[in-house]
């Protein structure tokens, strides 16, 4: 893969002698450096195009520029915390975050767990701010993988035991009735909304065709069957992993981010996700994106970032 070859040419020493499970802050200094060097050859990838063919600007390039998993001031390697709102919950239930070091994205984990308190809710809030989310498995690898930090992620909130996961982009505040929520994720495999932008038309299907000579190859899916393929949009994800469906979701789209391919696309994570869901016939709820709103509402500086 073109990507990884560049990471070898680049930096042969970190590749080689980096254990994978156990970086150090130096490793993923080093490992960031290769990423922001690296951003260039991503970024074609993003590009979509409306149903007559026009190229349409979206906001992913800056985000993938953007984002650091280092920080200067960071003193130890980060890792998850946990924090129990209410006064407890028989079932093993939370709240996943996930945001790297920079812009305000640090400063909402804080603000999406006061609105939880304020709501009422009852259960867990599991959280990381920096760094690689879940250590395991050789999850390292995915770090230049567009938004591959979400699926490992949601490998450690299953490796943990949870039964019911709902996992919230750090720009959304929760403002629904967070039971209700829960309850859903109860009933299904997975709880997602749709995505009214949808980018599988024919103009986008064949830039995936032929910008990325691997995707095919690895879905194994024909053009025509990628076409009626509904586009889930995951800024918002419930996650019932007492269902054997959910949990093989999950599994193969980790897999998928280490290997990088599927997420080389506008809609990166949200491709494998909606792939995997149609593909494994999930049990999912899925929800009218323009009802979001009346749950999950943006933070107030996300419009100035689109």
């Amino acid at each position: 893969m073109r990507w990884y070859l560049f990471i070898i040419i680049l930096s042969f020493r970190t590749l080689y002698t980096l254990d994978w499970n156990h970086p150090t802050l130096d490793d993923l200094k080093t490992l960031q450096e290769i990423y922001i060097n690296g951003c260039d050859e991503i970024v074609p990838y993003f590009d979509t195009y409306d149903q007559q063919g026009n190229r349409v600007l979206n906001h992913r390039p800056s985000r993938y520029r953007n984002y650091r998993f280092y920080s200067d001031e960071l003193q130890e390697v980060p890792s998850f915390k946990l924090e129990h709102l209410g006064q407890g919950n028989p079932k093993k239930q939370c709240v996943l975050l996930y945001c790297g070091t920079n812009g305000p994205y640090k400063h909402c984990i804080r603000l999406i767990i006061n609105a939880l308190e304020k709501l009422g809710y009852e259960g867990d809030v599991l959280y990381q701010i920096g760094g690689w989310p879940y250590l395991q498995e050789d999850s390292l690898r995915a770090f230049r993988t567009p938004y591959g930090f979400k699926p490992c992620a949601c490998m450690e909130a299953m490796k943990r035991g949870y039964d019911f996961v709902l996992w919230l982009d750090t720009v959304l505040i929760p403002v629904g009735n967070m039971d209700q929520i829960f309850n859903e994720i109860e009933k299904n495999d997975i709880m997602i909304y749709n995505d009214c932008l949808s980018f599988f038309n024919p103009f986008n299907l064949y830039k995936i065709l032929h910008f990325s000579e691997y995707l095919t190859d690895y879905l194994k899916v024909s053009p025509k069957k990628m076409l009626t393929i509904t586009h889930l949009n995951t800024a918002v994800i419930g996650l019932n992993f007492l269902r054997e469906k959910t949990r093989n979701l999950v599994n193969q789209w980790f897999e998928m981010a280490k290997d990088g391919i599927p997420f080389l696309y506008a809609s990166v994570d949200q491709l494998p996700f909606s792939y995997l869901t149609k593909k494994l016939n999930l049990q999912a709820l899925v929800l009218s994106i323009d009802t979001r709103p009346d749950r999950f509402v943006n933070h107030s500086f996300y419009s100035n970032m689109r």
